[in-house]
């Protein structure tokens, strides 16, 4: 939701890029399809020329679907969502991450972060040799950007 303009309302336009990072590492072998976690914002939005969005803001995110290695040598997979931004006001600004020109680690089918481990290939046989779980590293980036234009007040640019 959109808070109401005030003198000195700012504006943050839908697609404004973000560059977040996990704040903790997320494995395969352990997550569950809805668990939350969180991400925070690397660096300050700026918006008119002023700081909006404080360098700090966490983000939250949900694992949408989780594949733990297997054996053969076949590899995890672990997909998620970027949902909102939490202002320090509780207010929740709504991301995504199927921006134009956003990297990430691979595409899913809607929008969502798609992590997979490649099959692993060695000499030992590969009934026994499991593959690789599909990790996201603690300080990891993600890409995503504001999913709506929305107009803040300069309370709701204060770091959480």
């Amino acid at each position: 939701f959109k808070e109401l303009p005030t003198a000195n309302a700012i504006s943050v336009e839908d697609g404004t890029p973000l560059r977040l990072y996990a704040v903790r590492a997320l494995s395969s072998g352990d997550a569950l399809v809805g668990q939350n976690f969180f991400l925070k914002l690397a660096e300050d939005i700026r918006a008119e020329g002023r700081v909006v969005i404080r360098r700090g803001t966490l983000a939250s995110a949900t694992i949408t679907e989780v594949q733990p290695s297997r054996t053969i040598g076949r590899g995890g997979k672990l997909a998620f969502r970027v949902d909102y931004l939490l202002l320090p006001s509780n207010k929740q600004i709504p991301l995504r991450t199927n921006c134009l020109g956003a990297t990430q680690y691979s595409s899913g089918d809607e929008d969502e972060i798609v992590i997979k481990e490649p099959v692993v290939w060695s000499a030992v046989p590969l009934i026994t040799k499991r593959g690789h779980e599909a990790l996201v590293a603690s300080g990891a980036p993600v890409a995503a950007c504001i999913d709506g234009d929305y107009t803040l007040s300069p309370a709701s640019s204060r770091a959480r």
